[in-house]
């Protein structure tokens, strides 16, 4: 688009610019829809403050300054300061964002190759023991059976919530004791959609 005059030259491009394109090209090239609406909210976001500065102004230090104002105060009408797993999101988007653009020819460098994520502090899972887990179903399906079966095939399986919403009758082989994990079902905004398994593989 840039080499037939058909889009905003590279030089006048804002970071909002870059990244309604990015979210644009991903969609285009078939990323799951859960992954583009996390782009999209990410970058509606941004709009407000670096968004507005030209892509080819961008420096690592802006990224340094955006990631302690999201880690200090959040973003403009949220609900506070964000964790450090939540500012590497909007690190992760806006670095995807400008390898795209690297690509595309819009700017030599990746600033946010220089930039500095915050360190995230990896919490201990603690798993329940099997005595728990029992009471754990029991209670689940004394309010709701099907919620009880939920988390036993949870537990037994190992599948993803996406993956057991997915289950049809077709998928369980009651002779065999078998589960065939051939889909994940998602939630897109009030849409839901079905599509691949998270490794785009039956198990």
């Amino acid at each position: 688009d840039v080499d037939e005059g058909s889009c905003a030259q590279p030089s006048t491009i804002t970071v909002s610019g870059l990244l309604d394109a990015f979210c644009d090209h991903a969609e285009n090239i078939g990323r799951s829809p859960t992954t583009v609406a996390e782009y999209r909210r990410l970058s509606r976001n941004l709009r407000a403050g670096i968004g507005r500065l030209r892509l080819a102004k961008l420096r690592a230090s802006h990224l340094d300054e955006l990631y302690a104002a999201l880690g200090g105060s959040g973003v403009p009408g949220g609900r506070g300061p964000l964790s450090a797993a939540s500012v590497n999101r909007y690190h992760d988007v806006l670095k995807a964002a400008c390898r795209q653009a690297v690509r595309w020819g819009w700017i030599e460098t990746n600033p946010a190759d220089r930039a500095t994520a915050p360190s995230e502090r990896r919490a201990t899972v603690k798993a329940p023991t099997p005595a728990e887990l029992r009471r754990l179903i029991e209670a689940a399906a004394a309010v709701q059976p099907c919620h009880g079966l939920l988390l036993a095939l949870a537990a037994m399986t190992g599948a993803r919530r996406g993956e057991l919403a997915s289950l049809r009758w077709s998928d369980i082989d009651l002779d065999a004791g078998v589960v065939h994990i051939r889909r994940s079902l998602r939630q897109v905004g009030q849409r839901l959609i079905e599509g691949d398994t998270k490794t785009h593989q039956e198990r």
